[in-house]
């Protein structure tokens, strides 16, 4: 009988080891409300940073075709970086037509000064090459990221956006201790 009550007493603590375990591992994985994570990745280094739903990200380049300035407005939320706005720049005249989200994708193609509010259109990842001309910064948190100058001409940057985990931040925590870490 002794027997029999030690090993009902083991299991009993197994099982709450087991369930221990378990809720560990699901508050890990379960999303923070009100979070996203963005993680920019290059050949040669990545950043991450936790934004707030509402926070804004700006990525501006020049246009190729026509040697406009482009700027970018992404805000974070539910996860993704949400295109908000768009904007050509005319630098000589200052003018700015203002279009339709319905008019965006022909106004890419075809130039001219114009902008458009209220994009809403969501990316959880965005590819970039990297060209001769372009010269594309991203801003977000205070920072200032020139992707030609890490990934280089002909380079690629990747942007992720996804709902913040506790798992992905203690990741992200990881791998920027590791790029302050000396090499031997």
């Amino acid at each position: 009988m002794t027997r029999l009550c030690g090993a009902l007493q083991g299991l009993t603590r197994l099982c709450k080891a087991s369930f221990l375990i378990l809720l560990i591992a699901a508050s890990l994985a379960t999303p923070l409300p009100g979070f996203t994570l963005v993680e920019i990745h290059s050949s040669a280094r990545s950043w991450f940073f936790l934004l707030r739903d509402g926070e804004e990200a700006l990525l501006t380049w020049r246009n190729s075709l026509f040697g406009q300035m482009v700027e970018e407005r992404f805000v974070a939320k539910g996860g993704c970086l949400w295109l908000e706005g768009v904007r050509f720049e005319d630098q000589t005249s200052g003018y700015t037509m203002k279009a339709s989200v319905s008019d965006l994708a022909d106004l890419y193609h075809t130039g001219g000064a114009f902008e458009v509010k209220g994009v809403h259109k969501p990316f959880s990842q965005v590819t970039f090459r990297i060209g001769a001309i372009g010269e594309p910064k991203f801003r977000v948190k205070g920072r200032e990221i020139a992707f030609k100058e890490e990934a280089g001409f002909g380079g690629k940057v990747v942007i992720k956006a996804d709902k913040a985990r506790l798992i992905a931040l203690l990741r992200a925590s990881a791998v920027e201790f590791a790029h302050h870490l000396p090499f031997w």
